[in-house]
């Protein structure tokens, strides 16, 4: 939080609290970054999904074979920050590489590679880079749920030694310790550490909570398009949605209409086309537990969660 120190700096220590809160609310919980041993130190609580995550990566460093390992989990739970934090760790220790996009250079004599769910990117572009990484060494991916599901479902990580991890959410304690250590104070918590953080600053109303039951009574071509469109921040027309589904453009563009009048999707006209997107924080993170739950129903066998 190199930001905050610095308008601290500035503006001396008077009501450091309420500087603190306001600077959270604009530069918001979702966005934060943290990348600096001091950063860590000041704002994160190692949970019990990390501690265990933090061993498994460990090991995997330290054996010679290939594991590659995927992890995911609903939106807010942590897995950036984790895998970050891990890697602030493991690389005292050993040759391991943080990865922030596909188009990084591969450093061939790192023991472990760590990929982070930095941009939208699919399956295809996935298995297109994994021919650049060493075939001897091993791998932890972050991937959005969507792409866990969509890969299960084609069959893709059944071969190559693929380990699929979903990282769940801390406790409530935990969540308060969370909350605590950036607001000083909890005013309400939920079991998504995101959301948790965002109630601190905004009201139940701003961030749509009410639309997270709405979301989870939904079913068939509805929770589809949903879920797809978690995938794409910045919202696809019906034509694109039509092809991915399978399903008629006028049968996609009923439901679209249907989930905006409910007030989860929000449709933005650019040019001649209508581009519909998930409209809050709330609905998307609702949206991908419910990808998660599916995983876990339909694949249980093939994934382990911590």
């Amino acid at each position: 939080m190199g930001l905050e120190n610095e308008i601290l700096k500035i503006l001396g220590e008077r009501e450091k609290d309420r500087i603190k809160q306001f600077l959270m609310a604009i530069l918001k919980p979702e966005k934060i970054e943290l990348t600096t041993e001091k950063d860590f130190k000041e704002y994160f609580i190692e949970t019990h999904s990390v501690r265990t995550l933090a061993k498994i990566l460990a090991a995997i460093c330290r054996l010679g074979e290939s594991i590659r390992i995927i992890l995911t989990g609903p939106r807010g739970v942590g897995k950036t920050t984790a895998i970050r934090y891990i890697y602030n760790i493991l690389k005292k220790y050993v040759n391991v590489q943080l990865l922030e996009s596909l188009e990084d250079e591969i450093d061939r004599k790192a023991n472990c590679y760590f990929l982070l769910d930095r941009r939208d990117f699919f399956l295809e572009d996935l298995l297109e880079w994994l021919k650049r990484i060493p075939e001897n060494k091993s791998l932890c991916v972050e991937l959005r749920p969507y792409l866990v599901l969509d890969g299960l479902e084609k069959n893709i990580f059944e071969t190559g030694n693929w380990q699929i991890i979903i990282m769940n959410y801390p406790n409530e304690r935990e969540i308060r310790e969370i909350v605590v250590k950036r607001f000083g104070r909890v005013s309400r918590v939920t079991r998504n550490p995101l959301l948790a953080l965002l109630l601190q600053i905004r009201s139940p109303d701003e961030i749509r909570l009410d639309l997270a039951n709405v979301v989870k009574k939904l079913r068939g071509t509805k929770l589809r398009i949903l879920w797809i469109l978690t995938m794409h921040a910045n919202g696809l027309f019906t034509k694109q949605i039509s092809k991915i589904i399978g399903r008629s453009p006028a049968t996609i563009s009923r439901h679209l209409k249907e989930l905006e009048e409910m007030g989860i999707l929000h449709g933005e006209r650019v040019g001649k086309r209508i581009f519909y997107k998930i409209q809050s924080i709330s609905v998307l993170i609702a949206a991908e537990e419910l990808l998660v739950d599916e995983i876990i129903r339909k694949h249980g066998a093939s994934v382990f969660t911590i």
